[in-house]
């Protein structure tokens, strides 16, 4: 199967979000389970601020990767994701490469993200690519609807 990688453009945001919202692993909480549409159309105009990329096959979007540029040295990989029917292939490899050499072209020398503890796939792929293991913070989170009182 013949991959590309490109940049996200404008076309792709419907399928973009439609793999986010059916994937589980975006969910954050009830009510927020994946990003807006109005988020995602900011993310791709506004690439000086971020690198949003697809990788596609004979089918259409077999994965994409977001990355928020911090500052001028730091950037932070927020979303990675592949088809289920393509993992295990080189959709993945192919796009964190690509995701690593732009980064690198930008002459960011830092690059941090968080993967959930059961995603050992994507950790043994980020520990391929350089990515190391720090245990030097712990995530903390609060949402900020009507069901949360922080005076409670």
């Amino acid at each position: 199967m013949a991959l590309t990688v490109r940049d996200a453009q404008l076309e792709d945001l419907p399928e973009i979000y439609a793999l986010g919202r059916s994937d589980p692993a975006f969910r954050v909480s009830e009510v927020i389970p994946f990003y807006e549409e109005s988020e995602l159309m900011e993310w791709i105009s506004r690439p000086q601020e971020n690198v949003l990329c697809v990788v596609l096959s004979e089918t259409g979007i077999a994965g994409f990767c977001f990355c928020k540029v911090i500052s001028y040295h730091w950037a932070m990989l927020d979303n990675f994701y592949v088809r289920r029917e393509c993992r295990g292939g080189q959709a993945g490899p192919m796009l964190f490469a690509e995701l690593v050499r732009r980064l690198r072209d930008r002459k960011i020398s830092y690059v941090s993200t968080l993967i959930q503890r059961d995603r050992s796939a994507l950790a043994r792929l980020t520990r391929r690519y350089g990515f190391r293991h720090a245990n030097s913070y712990e995530w903390y989170e609060m949402f900020l609807n009507d069901s949360c009182d922080p005076a409670a």
